[in-house]
């Protein structure tokens, strides 16, 4: 009778281990997956608005250069300001807030910098502050891709690797 009794425990247990082994997996593997599509958004909006600001660069050095075109590339400028999607700091932000805490810091250092620029366009700053101003933005916000791109090896690390 004990024979019996122990193999059904032996058996129960096993069973028993095996599917908190099974679910921890599954758990972990989800919230993989879940971080790693947020870090791909969060990628690419960064890249896309850096792009947009690169390209705002080079429309004011343009300007600066050439005098006769200094009317169409604020045009251009201007069109590009209105390409931007109107929640994409605020969802980028949020993304970091929730999944990504330790790119903060970066985040804080970029919104900072991007009020310098608001501030120097109130204060009627030249073309040329606005541009370095402009750059000093979109080097923060580079370092913000930079380090989210650093954090895709942990996120995509085997499923048995503890990362919290």
């Amino acid at each position: 009778m004990n024979v019996v009794i122990s193999s059904l425990l032996t058996i129960l247990s096993s069973g028993v281990a095996a599917a908190l082994a099974t679910s921890t997996f599954n758990l972990r593997a989800s919230e993989r997956q879940l971080r790693r599509a947020k870090l791909e958004e969060v990628v690419t909006i960064m890249r896309r608005a850096n792009h947009r600001l690169r390209r705002m660069a080079d429309c004011l050095e343009i300007a600066e250069r050439d005098p006769s075109k200094r009317e169409a590339m604020f045009a251009q400028i201007k069109t590009l300001t209105e390409e931007k999607l109107p929640d994409e700091n605020f969802r980028v932000s949020a993304l970091i807030a929730i999944y990504f805490p330790s790119l903060r810091h970066y985040m804080n250092v970029a919104k900072k910098a991007e009020s310098e620029v608001s501030a120097a366009r109130l204060n009627g700053v030249s073309e040329a502050e606005t541009k370095a101003l402009a750059l000093k933005v979109l080097e923060a916000r580079d370092k913000v891709v930079s380090e989210a791109i650093e954090l895709a090896p942990r996120i995509n690390a085997p499923i048995w690797m503890v990362w919290r």
